[in-house]
């Protein structure tokens, strides 16, 4: 393990590579923290120069030590259901609608996809909401109605997310009480497991934003890649968002994070709101 620091010039290598991989932009505030995970990583690996960590990460032979590094800078930080804005979007409009169409055979099925689904809660937030809009609207939608694609670039993230068990300091953040009530039970391991029916309708599946093909993924109804844009170079996030037109159904929505904006973009987008909250249709 280095008994140095990074050098100014080292850390823009490794943060060039991190671009290079997710299109996530680093910042020097960042450096202690990549710092810090680099020479964890070092130490595990029994390597003891820098500049020998670069090049097996710059080849293509070692793609987990690139993962690795990924996963160490990116943050995973969540909450549920969070942006009380965005589940008024979902609960009072969106839903509703999809509902009606199922319930009167417009349509068979509906899809989602969250992307950069971090430890899980968004997606399972998300459904939950669609099973709570089902009930008030009294009609019979078959439980497979509803299907949930949840992705992020994350191994770690992701096997958290689909076991589907929270500490209460997870659960503390944002679960309202009566759906900590109706949709969790107490596991083995005394944190709260989300029940069977909640967690079928969702399917984890590991994906890099930018590299993977998302076209393969087929058609959704709403796309939720919230949070993910600002951490990406302005290059990158036009990338993105035009990748993520190709995955929209025609009447779809495309949700961004609350601080996230894009612009009506002619062929592409159309800038909608809902009681303040931003969502985005093709136009």
């Amino acid at each position: 393990m280095p008994t140095v620091s990074l050098s100014k010039k080292e850390y823009q290598l490794f943060a060039e590579l991190v671009e290079k991989e997710c299109g996530v932009k680093l910042n020097e505030e960042l450096a202690p923290l990549l710092e810090t995970r680099i020479m964890n990583l070092m130490a595990h690996l029994h390597c003891h120069d820098y500049d020998v960590l670069y090049q097996m990460l710059r080849g293509d032979t070692e793609p987990e030590l690139k993962t690795r590094i990924i996963e160490a800078v990116i943050n995973h930080e969540t909450t549920w259901f969070r942006d009380e804005g965005l589940f008024d979007l979902l609960s009072e409009k969106l839903f509703p609608r999809l509902i009606e169409e199922i319930a009167t055979g417009r349509r068979s099925f509906i899809r989602v996809w969250s992307a950069a689904c971090a430890s899980g809660q968004e997606p399972y937030s998300v459904a939950i909401t669609f099973m709570d809009c089902v009930k008030k609207s009294g009609h019979p939608v078959r439980s497979g109605a509803l299907s949930i694609l949840a992705t992020d670039i994350s191994q770690t993230a992701l096997e958290e997310a689909s076991g589907g068990e929270y500490s209460t300091q997870q659960m503390s953040r944002g679960m309202r009480s009566y759906y900590r009530k109706g949709f969790f039970k107490s596991s083995s391991s005394g944190k709260y497991q989300i029940v069977d029916e909640v967690r079928r309708l969702v399917e984890f599946l590991k994906l890099n934003l930018l590299k993977n093909d998302i076209a393969a993924l087929g058609k959704f109804d709403i796309v939720l890649c919230r949070n993910v844009g600002i951490y990406f170079t302005s290059d990158a996030r036009e990338q993105l968002y035009q990748r993520l037109a190709t995955s929209l159904n025609r009447d779809g929505a495309l949700i961004l994070g609350a601080s996230e904006f894009m612009a009506d973009k002619p062929g592409t987008y159309r800038l909608e709101s809902y009681k303040g909250t931003y969502y985005y249709t093709l136009t």
